[in-house]
Parts: C-alpha cells; sequence; structure tokens
C-alpha cells in the first residue's frame, strides 16, 4: 500500500485526489507503526526489547489522526 500510494504522489491529481492519497498514505504509515507494535509486543513476551527514546511532535501526530478519522467520523455525525 505504501509502495502504490508513494507511486501516485509524482502524477497529476485533483486536490480532492490528492487529499484522499494523503489519508491513504497516513493509514498505511498506522498499519506499518501497529504491525511494528505488535512486533515489538513479542519482543517483550520474549524479553528481547531494547527500548529507544525518541522525540515527536505531538501536533503533528494529532492532526493526522484527525485528517486520516475526521472524514469516516464526519460520516457518522461524530466530531474530533
Amino acid at each position: 500500500i505504501v509502495g502504490i500510494a508513494s507511486s501516485f504522489e509524482s502524477t497529476n491529481l485533483t486536490t480532492d485526489q490528492r487529499d484522499m492519497l494523503n489519508i491513504i498514505s497516513s493509514a498505511a504509515d498506522i498499519v506499518l507503526s501497529i504491525a511494528n507494535d505488535i512486533l515489538h509486543m513479542a519482543k517483550l513476551e520474549a524479553k528481547r526489547v531494547n527500548l529507544v527514546h525518541r522525540t515527536f511532535d505531538l501536533l503533528e501526530l494529532l492532526e493526522s489522526t484527525i485528517d486520516t478519522f475526521g472524514k469516516k467520523a464526519g460520516t457518522k455525525k461524530l466530531e474530533l
């Protein structure tokens, strides 16, 4: 999904298509992150883990989450 989405980034897209592509890319990144989290949990259970502290932009994370789930929430009359 990530590869296909990135291949569309260099094509001519309408604004709506570009917005949808950004949502798809964000969702794919989230799925990849979840898969990585599952792998990390398996390592924790096997007691083979190396914790890494890293900084992140909380506002950027929240905006990305709202962009990803906001339209779906709106169709269900929910507000994020």
